[in-house]
């Protein structure tokens, strides 16, 4: 059954210290459903990408864990209630509109306020869950009892042929257990990767709906100070990128430096008897000022001498440094530039050996 809510005659400042905006739930068409129980709530946010849509929640209907419904809100772009009723034979999609455009952390929250069941899960317009994502992270918090949980996900590259995207490499950009340092300096968990009871919500606060990007960041620091972070190290989604700037524009990169020194001015006190920390939030930064400047031939300079420095570390045979040094420095680098990936394929390799020694 497909429930649509009109409009979300919502404010749209939020509350600095909840980031719970008033009036937050959208005037609705209630209609019970309570013949359908549900373990996972997948939180969809969408605009202006009906094509992709259908992708991602055909991902989500094709899970071997069947106990979830989805939750898609339209965050003011065009209708895609006839595309949904369309897909929503088994009753479990809920299609959410606001009234007009508030980014992804307003449709995010939206969500979770709908949300009926225990768990929730992310998934944005653009990307997929493979059949296994929910089954495997939500049968790993039932038998641990664990809070929140993350699986690995493929950055799946995509390029325009004959005016259509088409993927032509897959790669595990992100494979990390969690460090609850290295999460006050940056961000490596896609949010698609995470599912976490919803009552974690109850106690830090939605979506920060003020930063138009990095919002998932900024909420996993804040679950992170109080909850456990498990690594299941399984890929079990996928997300996408492109080379032709079709994603990022100069304006969305001005706003990862922006709220990136504002997350950083939040949770100062986190850090304030770090000064290594700052030193890592310090470089985080300018890394990201400098490829928003455009400075594109000191990048890949800047990226010889790093792959240099870990490879010498390499060849001198102290890997313990050289996968520091790696792990350090490497999230500091956006280009997609071929050596790059094939020196991530390398460090791969490497470190899988070593884990491999220790068993």
């Amino acid at each position: 059954m497909l429930i649509e809510h009109g409009n979300a005659n919502q404010k749209d400042s939020a509350n600095q210290q909840s980031y719970i905006p008033e009036n937050a739930k959208p005037n609705e068409q209630k209609t019970e459903r309570d013949d359908f129980e549900v373990s996972v709530s997948v939180i969809m946010p969408t605009y202006n990408r009906p094509d992709m849509l259908v992708t991602a929640v055909r991902s989500v209907l094709a899970q071997t864990f069947r106990s979830f419904e989805i939750i898609v809100v339209n965050d003011c772009g065009m209708d895609v209630g006839g595309i949904l009723m369309g897909l929503d034979t088994e009753n479990r999609i809920t299609y959410v509109r606001h009234g007009k455009n508030r980014g992804l952390g307003a449709a995010r929250n939206t969500g979770i306020r709908l949300a009926r069941g225990k768990y929730i899960a992310y998934l944005d317009d653009d990307d997929v869950f493979y059949p296994n994502h929910l089954e495997t992270l939500v049968s790993y918090l039932k038998v641990t009892g664990g809070d929140v949980a993350y699986s690995d996900a493929h950055q799946a590259h995509q390029v325009m042929e004959h005016q259509a995207y088409v993927t032509k490499s897959r790669r595990v950009l992100y494979s990390f257990d969690f460090d609850y340092d290295r999460i006050l300096y940056e961000n490596f968990i896609p949010v698609l990767c995470i599912v976490h009871k919803k009552e974690c919500i109850d106690k830090v606060g939605f979506f920060d709906e003020t930063l138009h990007t990095h919002e998932d960041w900024e909420l996993w620091i804040r679950m992170s100070r109080r909850y456990r972070f498990e690594h299941v190290k399984m890929v079990t989604s996928e997300f996408t990128t492109r080379g032709d700037g079709s994603q990022m524009t100069s304006s969305r990169i001005n706003s990862f430096v922006e709220t990136t020194k504002r997350i950083y001015e939040t949770h100062k006190a986190l850090v304030a008897t770090r000064p290594d920390l700052q030193t890592q939030q310090q470089r985080t930064l300018e890394a990201r000022v400098r490829w928003g400047t455009g400075s594109a031939v000191a990048e890949l300079s800047s990226l010889k001498t790093f792959m240099d420095e870990v490879i010498h570390l390499v060849e001198q045979s102290d890997i313990a440094k050289a996968l520091a040094l790696y792990d350090q420095q490497r999230p500091g680098f956006h280009t997609d530039d071929p050596s790059l990936a094939k020196f991530d394929v390398l460090i791969g390799s490497i470190r899988s050996k070593v884990q491999a020694s220790k068993v």
